[in-house]
């Protein structure tokens, strides 16, 4: 892999932050939904950086990033084997909003964990 292990994991600690810090205190929902509530979200300090260093990586290595985030969360039965096929896939459905996709994903970094520890061999 072209993506360094440290940035995986530096991405995961920022998605982990974000969520656990903006998120699970006071999730959005119809019942709490305000526009203030919904800038503040989008302009959280941890979402922006996220998105930076996500931008910031090249295309191939967001497409890595990809694979490993569907890789961990085991889209359809995806395992080891399926690798050159998830970097396919990704390559073509990288674009502009790779990283606001990803930091969506409210188990991103639990995602994350399953696709390092696919990759290291490890079972989750």
């Amino acid at each position: 892999m072209k993506l360094k292990t440290m940035v995986i994991k530096r991405i995961r600690d920022l998605a982990r932050d974000y969520h656990a810090s903006y998120l699970s205190k006071r999730p959005l929902n119809l019942d709490n939904i305000t526009s203030e509530r919904i800038q503040n979200y989008l302009t959280h300090p941890k979402r922006k950086k996220f998105k930076e260093i996500v931008n910031a990586l090249s295309k191939e290595e967001r497409a890595e990033l990809l694979a490993l985030v569907w890789l961990g969360r085991g889209d359809e039965g995806a395992t080891l084997k399926d690798w050159e096929s998830l970097i396919d896939h990704a390559r073509n459905e990288d674009d502009e909003g790779t990283a606001e996709y990803l930091i969506e994903k409210a188990l991103l970094a639990d995602y994350i964990d399953r696709g390092l520890a696919k990759m290291e061999g490890k079972k989750t």
